[in-house]
């Protein structure tokens, strides 16, 4: 009995051993590719850090069991169609083709349109634009360009100048000439000859040419121009405005006017010849129809984008001014801070009524016309006006650097003439930004 029972007991340990080793075989196992698919593409990673490693990764080896390749089609010349295929055979002896690059599509800015990388813009499609009626404002200009290209926009650059002035091939003969040689060589400036645009019977010839200006309208050979007045200062890049919603024309509020009011002083343009027949159209039937700044005004008033005067568009006059009297400029209620406004603005305008422009001033002029301190409490506080007398004094440092002298001798006006120069038929806001 007993040796019976023990081969029972034998007998049932075999059947469990034989049943505990065959118990792998009859597991499943998944891999990544039974569950995504058995292509290598949608295979998630083990490791997410090396997502990008696995998109931009080449295409498989060919492997002695793999299929052929697929034809290889070839493109014609840019244009997108299908020209003929090619199989691997077709290609010079020993070479292979190429992997195909991942290309991944860039985010969205929530508009529905894809953000452009930087290195995928076309720079050559945007420009900054200066205009030269005259000799007197060429060197304004000269100095508008080198300070876009020392803070190194990637735009172009156009200097619309007189087209009876004369470019030689060789060495300069007349100040004129010498100073578009330094736009075009120093500063990598385009030189546009224009007609320049004047009306005889409309005022002071300071604003008879501004309509010049207005040629930016035309300037279709770029997808987007910023034009700015010379008798200013740049003090940052200003390229983000390329990127603006697209809209014909973008002005900042002219602040200190009775709103609304837009300032011509900078103007974000999309030329078009449609834009462009509107505004010519306009000057040549509306004989009375004020200056460039009111032009556009009554041309696009209603419909411009509006840019933030705060950081595109700063009066020197604001400096003069009460620590009560900021509110247009802010456009809130917070405390006046001269030091953080420069900080944070890109553009200054030279305007100070009835204080001359910087380059008709010599150091005894800036004395004579510099503001006053305010008082503070039981302190005087002299920012403001030191903020005032560095930017007409740098201005001036900067003219004699790039043009060769701290003013020009030939409209310099003394102290007597500041105080008794009066100008006829100006238009309303003339008093703000008038020389």
């Amino acid at each position: 009995m007993r040796t019976v029972i023990s081969l029972v007991i034998i007998a049932v340990v075999l059947i469990a051993l034989s049943s505990f080793t065959e118990a792998p075989s009859r597991i499943q196992h998944f891999s990544p590719q039974d569950l995504y698919g058995s292509s290598k593409e949608n295979v998630p990673p083990s490791n997410p850090n090396r997502l990008e490693t696995q998109l931009t990764s080449s295409l498989p080896t060919k492997s002695a069991t793999s299929s052929p390749p697929k034809p290889i089609e070839k493109i014609d010349g840019g244009s997108g169609q299908p020209k003929e295929t090619s199989n691997e055979s077709d290609l010079p002896h020993g070479k292979s083709p190429k992997p195909i690059p991942h290309t991944k599509q860039p985010p969205d800015t929530g508009n529905g349109q894809p953000q452009q990388k930087p290195d995928a813009v076309v720079w050559s499609s945007f420009a900054y634009v200066q205009y030269v009626t005259n000799s007197n404002y060429l060197c304004n200009s000269l100095m508008v360009l080198e300070e876009l290209h020392r803070l190194g926009t990637k735009a172009e650059r156009i200097m619309m100048y007189p087209q009876h002035w004369s470019i030689p091939k060789g060495q300069a003969d007349t100040e004129e000439a010498r100073f578009l040689l330094q736009a075009r060589d120093n500063y990598k400036a385009e030189l546009v000859p224009i007609e320049v645009v004047t009306f005889e019977d409309r005022g002071d010839a300071t604003w008879k040419d501004s309509y010049t200006k207005l040629l930016a309208f035309n300037q279709t050979q770029y997808k987007r121009v910023i034009s700015l007045d010379s008798d200013a200062i740049v003090r940052q890049t200003m390229d983000e405005l390329f990127f603006l919603p697209s809209t014909p024309v973008a002005m900042p509020r002219a602040y200190w006017l009775d709103q609304p009011f837009l300032s011509s002083q900078l103007l974000v343009i999309e030329p078009s010849t449609t834009e462009w027949t509107r505004v010519s159209d306009y000057m040549s039937t509306n004989p009375k129809g004020g200056f460039d700044m009111d032009i556009l005004n009554t041309l696009y008033k209603n419909t411009a984008l509006v840019l933030p005067h705060r950081r595109y568009d700063l009066l020197t006059s604001e400096f003069r001014k009460e620590p009560n009297q900021h509110e247009p400029y802010l456009s809130t209620q917070e405390k006046w801070n001269g030091t953080k406004v420069l900080e944070e603005v890109k553009f200054v305008h030279f305007s100070d009524w009835p204080v001359r422009k910087p380059w008709l001033m010599d150091e005894e002029g800036r004395e004579e016309s510099k503001p006053k301190c305010h008082k503070v409490g039981n302190e005087m506080d002299c920012t403001d006006r030191d903020i005032w007398v560095e930017l007409y004094s740098g201005y001036a440092a900067k003219r004699k650097e790039i043009c060769g002298r701290e003013y020009d001798l030939r409209r310099r006006a003394t102290g007597m003439e500041r105080r008794t120069q009066r100008m006829r038929e100006v238009p309303a806001w003339f008093e703000a930004i008038v020389t």
